[in-house]
């Protein structure tokens, strides 16, 4: 039996990874080695590039929401309660300096992942609209990551994260 080709679904058009630009495959080629080296050494980046990737492949929108959150949470290990708050908390420190930029994507993390257990635990079925404004900057910030660990040519562990945020 043939693989089954399937094509990108085309919701992210306009977000940066959907159709990458020169500057994109500049960055790619200039950052290939740190990145194969985290794709061979940290199963948890492997995790979080596979979600990335095969998000756009999934037809079932509420899928792709919790795929594109399991990215996420693999590059964080937060146990707890409190895990909501800290990996906000690492993303906003990772990705924004100090300010207001910063305290915003703390405040869109925190209020995204509400949504994405709302949805995972069956409690909401947003609109399409919603789900898939929720999937592009959720999948934007996965994005970002993964770039921002590519360029640190490492995932930080706990204590380099806990510093970061209050450093």
């Amino acid at each position: 039996m043939p693989c089954e080709v399937r094509q990108p679904l085309g919701l992210f058009k306009g977000t940066k990874g959907a159709a990458p630009a020169e500057a994109d495959w500049e960055w790619a080629i200039k950052h290939r080695s740190a990145s194969a080296k985290l794709w061979r050494d940290e199963p948890r980046y492997q995790t979080a590039s596979m979600a990335f990737h095969d998000c756009q492949f999934i037809d079932h929108l509420p899928m792709c929401v919790a795929l594109t959150w399991a990215g996420i949470e693999a590059l964080f290990a937060t146990q707890g309660g409190e895990a909501t708050f800290r990996m906000a908390a690492y993303i906003a420190a990772l990705l924004e300096p100090r300010g207001t930029d910063r305290i915003d994507l703390h405040r869109r993390i925190s209020k995204g992942y509400g949504t994405r257990s709302a949805i995972v635990h069956g409690r909401s079925r947003p609109s399409h609209d919603v789900l898939v404004e929720h999937l592009r900057e959720t999948r934007t910030i996965l994005y970002r990551l993964l770039c921002c660990f590519v360029e640190m040519q490492k995932l930080p562990n706990q204590k380099e994260l806990d510093e970061l945020i209050h450093s």
